[in-house]
């Protein structure tokens, strides 16, 4: 059993300079019996604003890791007008293992930062970041990519709400991705999105590829959205370039979630970044184990830009293979 008030850190985020340490969360079990620590970091510079940057939400997304890691050891207090708090594996224990939920708990750290929090360490963490981190930054950035199971394009993501909007907007437009999410009534209110609305601290969140690895492309991105979103907030000067257009698309409901109709084997036919249309088979679901059996196509009942399609070959009865994202506009 452990509390979020239990949570203690061992190097003081308001100190100049440079620290690197950990958090410790004092939940005991076979594996670790006197608890366990996650990496946290923190540079100070001159009178500034302040800049959270968390990865390893889930455990088996390694471009947040890597581009929190590259930050921390590049940069130094003479670069910064501000402060920037590093967390590289907000979940650890999965990021040990990894795997996208805590082995301690099965806990989903994007599903953990609620009202009603039980006392296991996921969700202890969660009210930590919610309760201690969220309120003293100024803006968040949040890693996170398609883990073992699923591949994304390349995609910024917001919370819109009338009082967030424009700042998680302009956080998006900084990081510098073509294709921005603005996320809705279908996002979920337990993530590291909504606490950052409850808290009312500017945020946004990415999805880099996945697969359950990164490549040269994806951490490029991550280490270019970064800086693009220092430069933003007057942190630290930065000259990326921003592409000439954004669109902006939507999520607006469950047809816009492609399943599979049978377990099987899927096949895919198309990749995240297409585009979809009505009618369109964006994959075929072989039966393996029966080739009497003819392979079943998946069709998209809806139009739009294919965000994520899984990564894995087996797929269960019902299981979210393809996302489609309805673009709302495209702008300069």
């Amino acid at each position: 059993m452990v509390k979020s008030t239990d949570i203690s850190c061992d190097i003081d985020l308001n100190a100049p300079g440079k620290q690197a340490g950990s958090y410790h969360v004092p939940h005991s079990s076979n594996e670790h019996p006197f608890g366990f620590r996650g990496p946290i970091g923190v540079i100070n510079g001159a009178d500034g604003p302040t800049l959270t940057l968390i990865g390893g939400v889930h455990g088996d997304e390694y471009q947040g890791p890597t581009v929190v890691s590259r930050l921390f050891h590049e940069l130094g207090p003479a670069n910064l007008k501000g402060r920037i708090l590093f967390l590289p594996a907000l979940n650890y224990p999965a990021f040990e293992a990894s795997a996208r939920c805590s082995p301690l708990d099965n806990g989903n750290m994007n599903r953990a930062f609620k009202a009603d929090r039980q006392d296991i360490p996921t969700e202890a963490v969660a009210g930590w970041v919610e309760d201690s981190i969220l309120p003293q930054s100024d803006a968040v950035v949040d890693f996170h990519a398609g883990g073992k199971a699923s591949i994304f394009v390349p995609v910024s993501m917001i919370n819109c709400g009338e009082a967030e909007r424009d700042a998680n907007m302009a956080l998006a437009r900084a990081f510098g991705l073509p294709l921005i999410w603005k996320m809705g009534a279908m996002n979920s209110t337990t993530s590291v999105n909504a606490a950052a609305s409850r808290v009312g601290v500017p945020m946004m969140a990415c999805e880099l590829g996945g697969a359950g690895g990164s490549d040269v492309n994806t951490n490029r991105l991550a280490y270019q959205g970064a800086l693009g979103v220092l430069d933003h907030l007057g942190i630290m000067a930065s000259q990326t370039a921003k592409p000439a257009a954004f669109t902006t698309a939507t999520l607006p409901d469950k047809t816009y979630v492609i399943t599979t109709p049978k377990a099987g084997l899927f096949e895919p036919r198309m990749e995240p970044g297409d585009t979809i249309n009505t009618g369109d088979v964006v994959g075929i679901v072989h039966d393996i184990a029966d080739l009497s059996q003819p392979p079943v196509p998946v069709v998209s009942s809806v139009s739009g830009i294919a965000v994520m399609r899984v990564w894995r070959g087996p797929v269960r009865f019902g299981e979210r293979v393809v996302m489609v994202l309805r673009p709302e506009d495209a702008d300069g």
